[in-house]
């Protein structure tokens, strides 16, 4: 019974003293929440120069109805811009895709020069594909658009059915 009431008693001891240890404090949620709104507070009242927020609150006035009008009307006429607006861009963006499309077929530079030996070595793994685009269009604004085109053979050696292609600019 004296070994029991010791191990209960020194269990208690220690429950306390790992208790007074622990530097952690619990957090009130309800607490923080209002600091931080109070923070948010001022501030927004520093931001407007107030030292306090106003006692009164002025009902708001009833809006005229010439100011309603003009807000309406202008509200119409900026739709019916946007509207019209639109509109043309469809009908100039059609006819530019119609008439303005030039396309430009660049063949392959040879891989090697005619007075130059190639080197007898071969890369399964890689080939590089040259092409000069210096005699282009140099005004980058007029580009829309550029494809880069390879016809690629069916290996049945290949190990997997799926090439990944890199594309570097000199």
């Amino acid at each position: 019974m004296h070994c029991y009431l010791l191990s209960v008693f020194l269990t208690l001891d220690l429950a306390t003293v790992a208790l007074s240890l622990s530097t952690c404090s619990t957090l009130d949620m309800d607490q923080f929440m209002r600091k931080r709104i109070e923070a948010i507070r001022g501030q927004i009242l520093s931001k407007l120069k107030l030292t306090s927020p106003p006692d009164e609150y002025p009902e708001p006035e009833e809006v005229p109805p010439e100011v309603i009008s003009i807000y309406n009307s202008t509200r119409d006429l900026l739709q019916e811009k946007a509207n019209h607006r639109a509109a043309t861009c469809e009908r100039e963006r059609s006819d530019e895709e119609y008439y303005a499309k030039e396309v430009y077929k660049i063949d392959m530079q040879p891989f090697y020069p005619e007075n130059a030996i190639p080197p007898s070595y071969y890369s399964l793994y890689f080939r590089i594909v040259r092409f000069d685009v210096s005699a282009m269009e140099k005004n980058a604004s007029n580009l829309v658009k550029a494809e880069f085109r390879v016809f690629r053979l069916q290996n049945s050696k290949a190990r997997v059915s799926e090439q990944r292609i890199e594309l570097y600019q000199v």
